[in-house]
Order: C-alpha cells, then sequence, then structure tokens
C-alpha cells in the first residue's frame, strides 16, 4: 500500500511539478509563521516575567500608610509607620511567612573613590533581601551576610552600573570607598540582569549596607519598608490577611482597613504576567492557524482555477454522432447510432457505456455496405442466412 501511494506521489511530482512547489512552498510558510509567532509570544511572556521576578520573587513590599475607618474609639487619619521590630513580631506570629528584611532607605548619598565621585539611593537591609530581591554576587565577591548585621560592620555591596562609575574596570572587591565622608569598604558587586520594575531606582543603581550599620550611623528609627515572601505562593492571600491582623491589633486599626498599610503584591503581578502572556500567545496562535488555513484556502482555488482551464479542451473530445449512410444503416437495422470523436477517434454505439466490448468496422466498409457493395458475414447472419453462402441467394434448406 504505501509503496502504491510512494508512486502515486512520485508521479504527481513529475506532471505537476508547479502545483506541487507551490503547495509545499505555502504550507511550509504557513508552518514557519505559526512557530515564529509562538516562539515570539513565549519569548515576551519570558521576558516580561523575568524582568518582574529579578525586582523581587513572589514577594510583598509593606509600607506604613494612614487610617480610614474609626477603631474602638481611635479616629481615622492616624499615620501608620513600621518600625525593625514590626518585623521580627510577623515572623515569628505567621508560621506561612519564610523569609523577610527591613528595608531602611536613603536618598542623596554621595559616594567617593579617588577622583571619582556619584550619588544615589542606598538601602540597609538583611541578608535575606539577596534572594528576594536576585541580588547575586559577581565572582570573588559576597552579599552582606549576617555578621555584617551583627557587628555592624562598615561593608557596602554596590550595583553593578555605579560600581562602573565609581571603579571603571577595576576590581572593586577590597576598595574602600568615602560614603559621605566616612570609610566603607567594598565586599561585592552584583551580577547583571534585566529588571523592567523597580522601587527608588534599579537595583543596578544602589548601595547595600547593613541594616543595623544604617540605623546606628545615620539614626534612623523607621523603616522605608518590609519585604517578606510567603512559603508557598498559594498562601499569599492568607498570609496578607494575618500581617493586617497582626499589625492591626498593634497598632490599633481595623484589619480590614486596607489604607492602614500599603502593599505590592508581587505575586499577584507575576499572575498577571503569566496570564497576559498565555492570552498573547493564544492570538498569536490563532494568526499563525489562519495563515495556514489561508495557505490551503489559495491552493485550492488554483485547482478549482486550473480544472476550469481543461474543461474547454475536454469538451473538443466528447463524442459526436456519426453522420451520413452508418447513420442510417443503424437506424434501419435496430441498432444505436455509431458514435466518434471529434477528432477521429474510435466509434461506439450511442447509449453504451465507454467500458462495452463493442464492434467497430472502418468507416469506408460502413459506406460500401451503405450502397450494397459489402455484405458481411455478420449482416448475413443478421439476414438469417448462413456466413458461407455466396451471394444474396439462401443457402439449401
Amino acid at each position: 500500500m504505501w509503496k502504491i501511494l510512494l508512486e502515486e506521489f512520485l508521479g504527481d511530482l513529475r506532471t505537476q511539478k508547479t502545483r506541487t512547489l507551490l503547495t509545499l512552498l505555502a504550507m511550509t510558510w504557513g508552518t514557519i509563521s505559526v512557530v515564529l509567532l509562538l516562539a515570539f509570544g513565549d519569548g515576551l511572556r519570558i521576558a516580561v516575567e523575568d524582568g518582574l521576578v529579578n525586582a523581587g520573587e513572589d514577594i510583598f513590599l509593606l509600607y506604613g500608610g494612614e487610617t480610614s475607618k474609626v477603631f474602638e474609639g481611635l479616629p481615622n487619619g492616624r499615620r501608620i509607620r513600621l518600625t525593625g521590630d514590626d518585623l521580627d513580631i510577623l515572623m515569628q506570629s505567621i508560621p506561612e511567612l519564610d523569609l523577610g528584611s527591613p528595608s531602611y532607605g536613603r536618598w542623596g548619598t554621595t559616594f567617593e573613590y579617588g577622583d571619582q565621585k556619584t550619588t544615589t539611593y542606598m538601602e540597609g537591609i538583611h541578608p535575606e533581601f539577596s534572594e528576594m530581591r536576585r541580588m547575586f554576587p559577581q565572582r570573588g565577591g559576597r552579599f552582606i551576610n549576617a555578621q555584617d548585621v551583627e557587628r555592624r560592620r562598615r561593608v557596602i555591596f554596590f550595583g553593578n552600573e555605579i560600581a562602573e562609575r565609581l571603579f571603571g574596570g577595576e576590581d572593586a572587591v577590597g576598595k574602600t570607598v568615602l560614603l559621605d565622608g566616612t570609610p566603607f569598604t567594598v565586599v561585592g558587586v552584583m551580577q547583571k540582569k534585566f529588571q523592567d520594575s523597580s522601587n527608588n531606582g534599579p537595583d543596578a543603581d544602589r548601595a547595600i549596607i547593613p541594616a543595623s550599620t544604617l540605623k546606628t550611623t545615620f539614626g534612623r528609627q523607621f523603616v522605608n519598608h518590609l519585604v517578606l515572601r510567603p512559603r508557598h505562593p498559594l498562601e499569599s492571600e492568607y498570609v496578607k490577611a494575618e500581617i493586617f491582623r497582626v499589625l492591626g491589633r498593634r497598632y490599633q486599626f481595623d484589619p480590614t482597613d486596607q489604607r492602614a498599610l500599603g502593599l505590592w503584591d508581587l505575586i499577584e503581578d507575576r499572575k498577571l504576567v503569566v496570564q497576559i502572556g498565555a492570552g498573547i500567545q493564544i492570538f498569536l496562535g490563532l494568526v499563525g492557524a489562519f495563515t495556514l488555513i489561508v495557505a490551503g484556502v489559495g491552493a485550492d482555488a488554483r485547482d478549482r482555477h486550473q480544472a476550469r482551464r481543461r474543461r474547454p479542451e475536454a469538451a473538443h473530445h466528447e463524442p459526436v454522432r456519426v453522420r451520413g449512410a452508418a447513420d442510417r444503416i443503424g437506424r434501419r437495422r435496430g441498432r444505436a447510432p455509431l458514435l466518434r470523436s471529434r477528432r477521429g477517434g474510435r466509434q461506439r454505439p450511442a447509449g453504451r457505456e465507454s467500458g462495452d466490448a463493442v464492434h467497430c468496422e472502418p468507416q469506408s466498409v460502413l459506406a460500401d455496405r451503405a450502397h450494397g457493395r459489402v455484405d458481411s458475414g455478420r449482416d448475413r447472419t443478421h439476414r438469417g442466412i448462413p456466413a458461407g453462402t455466396q451471394g444474396g441467394g439462401r443457402g439449401p434448406g
């Protein structure tokens, strides 16, 4: 069976080269279009998701806010400001929280190294900040660790762009910089990463020091925000409700008051990005499918057009009636009129199928028979005369 199909396919290739080539080109282009469109949609989704995750992987950024509801006799409009102690309370009260870090922010901090001088945003954090914000050190360096926080060391971790401005092509690790005139030792530089979301600027252009060092050096009491990560993204809604419950009891506000605390939920943002990416892929897949359909419709239309062009040619091969004496003989003897091709093809009786066995004789013999000059054995048999009798008489009875 497969051999027969292969032979027919190769035969079609030899006899209909142009048609086969155009059909193959149309289907190939349609398939490539589908693949490219789906790949583009998937790549776009991955790029946007990575840009969001590099700003914070499955985390909450928790800010202080202002109450909007009266609670237990306390008026609304009270300001809520968070401290480092709030992080300890949340981590102890909510087992579903996995990681947490405070963030003490300071704008306009000046850094000097040799003749180079620049200003940027500085942040005081805990070591867990590195994993939650995906700020990983380059080879040969490290991030802020627990000993740095405990001993309030004057160490600093730079983003890759600010390190490039200060040190150029030099290795920054181990160098001493002046932070508003106070010497700090560089312990690491961040790996380059793509980031399309940020708070207080991109991570590549910020400086990181231990939270305890920033508090004691600059006398900061309140945090800019808290960075929190639940153990599982599916528990995010429960964890958020618990955060409002615990801090509501501490600061005496209604746990349902959403304005008492500001919360940036990067878990929900990631879900939204995934959904948008899936929608883009579905749309591009439909565009590719319609491209294939158009290619198939075009091939079918071309075949129909070629079939219409062949119909006038086929009309020249239709059988026609034999005119003249042979036709009169057929009617006189009760036979079906003989047909012949308009191009002189083989003759057959009218009304029979082309596959029936038919006795055909040359046209000249038919003409002689019409004028009585030929008397074949077949005609004699038809009139009841033995085939061996000569002339027009009957044979011996």
